[in-house]
């Protein structure tokens, strides 16, 4: 029996491993922000009516909390009160054959995978062995080898961030079996799947700050000399594109809120040197530096502090895939003096309805659309989205771009003089007989005050921020605050 380092499981399965044990084991498992804590009972309940709480369950990420306790303790009953849940779950689902609509979940299977690794990799040590009768040790085997049977299909490999679950998940599970037959699969479906998360400057297609960095701690979690082929793509992703997460972090310290995102960012960039990769896309001014990642979908333009008081415009069109993305093209958020003016809706929620629809939609974001009418993701190509290189001159930042939905067609040029003021001239073509309304969502709080028919006060408290001006006159202002579906921002 094998001598098992402790210290080198919990590196190499740190990405499913947590450190909440306690509180895990004496209030409950939080399956996600705002639900009740469920109890961690035998037999327990493997359904939950909330698709994101079923997903969790279904990729136990609750146990990931008794293996880092008994891997940093080495106190056996954690681990076999962990191993109990995985039991259960083949008692209910492959013995009793209970349904589950996300029993094999893509993401879910893959997770499950790297709990199967971690188990077969802590069985290999006497400690565990001799606890375990030969009847749990079949069992064990038999989960693990329909999960490699399922995951070594290429047909059920998704794209995106589950998919590089999927993989991940069985190139471990097999790894732990001593199983070499499929690290060519493993290899090459990597690659695939990392050519389509990141692009040319290695920033992640899923539309959402959060999901750049989402996907990188994914990558950032591989030892490279697992997938000895895709090392120096490995490295770029765990370097690069983990700087990069830094452009997309907003003032305040979080994620600017665009497509599905939400959280602490990471604010890393004072006093850093840029890597090589995007010192080229930096154009920098007095005050400000412009970074111009509009193949990708973004510009953003900062003041040089980098502090939480400081100033921020970042401008959107991204059109590499629908994954994560809002109906946002051509929108932006600003901050001036580390207060968001103008923001971003969030996510909200996951669970799809007619709130998260009036969320993810052009109506909620600084856009244009046809007035009194919404326009999903879904009904517009992403290939009709396009943004310019960023521009610099007499001391102002060019930034433009172009898109287009069902009968309208819309090109936006904005002129920032940074600290002094944003002009916005919306080109719009109207193919349709309704009226074309443009749409400013800004930050809960912030409130506007009529200077008069043209000009509204923008104010935080008795602090009056700046000025919107409108050029048409007269002009019809709507200002809408928590009314209906429109005018709210994810808490």
């Amino acid at each position: 029996m094998n001598k098992i380092d402790l210290s080198a499981i919990e590196k190499k399965y740190k990405i499913i491993l947590s450190k909440n044990y306690k509180d895990l084991t004496t209030k409950g498992y939080v399956a996600r922000k705002g639900v009740v804590p469920i109890n961690l009972e035998l037999p327990f309940k493997w359904e939950n009516s909330d698709s994101n709480v079923n997903v969790n369950l279904q990729s136990w990420r609750f146990l990931s909390a008794f293996w880092y306790e008994y891997i940093t303790t080495g106190k056996i009953d954690v681990f076999n009160s962990g191993l109990d849940f995985v039991l259960d779950w083949y008692d209910f689902f492959l013995i009793k054959e209970n349904r589950s609509r996300h029993i094999w979940y893509d993401m879910s299977t893959g997770i499950r995978a790297y709990h199967l690794g971690l188990i077969n990799n802590l069985i290999e040590s006497k400690t565990v062995s001799e606890h375990l009768s030969e009847e749990r040790k079949k069992i064990i085997r038999n989960l693990s080898d329909l999960h490699i049977k399922k995951l070594s299909n290429p047909d059920f490999i998704s794209q995106g961030n589950h998919g590089i679950y999927q993989v991940l998940g069985l190139q471990i599970l097999s790894q732990s079996l001593n199983n070499k037959e499929l690290n060519v699969f493993c290899h090459k479906k990597l690659e695939e799947l990392l050519d389509k998360s990141f692009d040319e400057n290695y920033i992640n297609t899923e539309n959402s700050p959060f999901y750049h960095k989402y996907n990188v701690d994914i990558i950032r979690s591989i030892d490279e000399n697992s997938f000895d082929k895709l090392r120096k793509k490995i490295k770029i992703i765990k370097s690069d594109s983990f700087f990069a997460s830094s452009f997309l972090t907003a003032p305040n310290g979080c994620f600017y809120n665009i497509g599905d995102s939400e959280g602490l960012g990471l604010n890393n960039i004072n006093n850093i040197e840029f890597p090589d990769r995007y010192k080229n896309l930096v154009i920098p001014s007095d005050t400000h530096f412009g970074i111009d990642l509009s193949e990708s979908g973004y510009i953003i333009i900062r003041d040089n502090s980098y502090e939480e008081n400081g100033e921020s415009l970042i401008f959107y069109g991204t059109s590499k895939s629908l994954v994560h993305k809002h109906s946002d093209n051509l929108s932006f958020i600003y901050f001036t003096k580390g207060i968001e003016i103008f923001t971003d809706p969030g996510k909200y929620t996951y669970a799809y309805g007619p709130w998260r629809e009036s969320f993810i939609s052009d109506t909620n974001h600084n856009t244009v659309g046809h007035e009194n009418k919404t326009t999903k993701i879904t009904e517009s190509n992403i290939s009709w989205t396009s943004i310019k290189k960023l521009e610099y001159t007499n001391k102002k930042y060019s930034i433009k771009g172009s898109t287009k939905k069902e009968n309208l067609e819309h090109e936006r040029e904005i002129e920032y003089r940074p600290s002094e003021y944003i002009i916005i001239n919306d080109h719009i073509k109207n193919k349709s007989n309704e009226n074309v309304e443009i749409r400013f969502q800004l930050s809960e709080h912030i409130d506007l005050a009529f200077w008069d028919n043209n000009r509204l006060y923008i104010c935080k408290a008795d602090n009056c921020l700046a000025t919107l001006e409108f050029e048409k006159k007269p002009c019809n202002i709507d200002i809408v605050r928590g009314q209906g579906y429109k005018g709210w921002v994810s808490s």
